[in-house]
């Protein structure tokens, strides 16, 4: 469900042009590799094991990239510890997930909109969404998820 939510926030980012991420920093040299193939860097943060880690989005998904010490490296994935948590979790929800949702909803209140359905139903329900008219790959799937 976060997954999917993830993907209806980033794709109305997308369509409204915004966007969260930390542009002109001066990344190391793997992590700027990585923006060259698309992936936007939004922020840094502490990582254990010597490493530092960068919340990322990479086709509208967020994604943990961990710079080895020496600054050569880059592993891209979540990280575990010893007890199987997920230690990129927070982090991406921290300087990715909530502020983008934060910003889309902002931009979304603003827009011209229709309600549909009962003013009565629950806050943390959406009914729905729609384009009218859309033929886009993206449109279809937000449908049919």
């Amino acid at each position: 469900m976060q997954t999917r939510l993830f993907f209806f926030i980033t794709f109305f980012f997308s369509v409204l042009g915004l966007s969260l991420g930390a542009h002109a920093k001066d990344w190391p040299a793997p992590i700027k590799t990585l923006e060259a193939h698309g992936v936007e860097v939004i922020g840094s943060f502490d990582a254990p094991g010597g490493l530092t880690g960068y919340a990322a989005v990479h086709q509208h998904q967020p994604i943990s990239l961990y710079l080895t010490a020496d600054g050569m490296h880059v592993i891209v994935g979540p990280m575990f510890d010893n007890k199987g948590t997920d230690l990129s979790e927070e982090p991406l929800d921290r300087l990715v997930s909530k502020p983008l949702t934060e910003k889309t909803w902002k931009q979304l209140e603003s827009s011209t909109w229709i309600a549909d359905g009962s003013k009565k139903a629950p806050p943390e329900f959406v009914n729905d969404f729609e384009t009218p008219g859309c033929i886009n790959l993206v449109c279809n799937r937000l449908i049919f998820c």
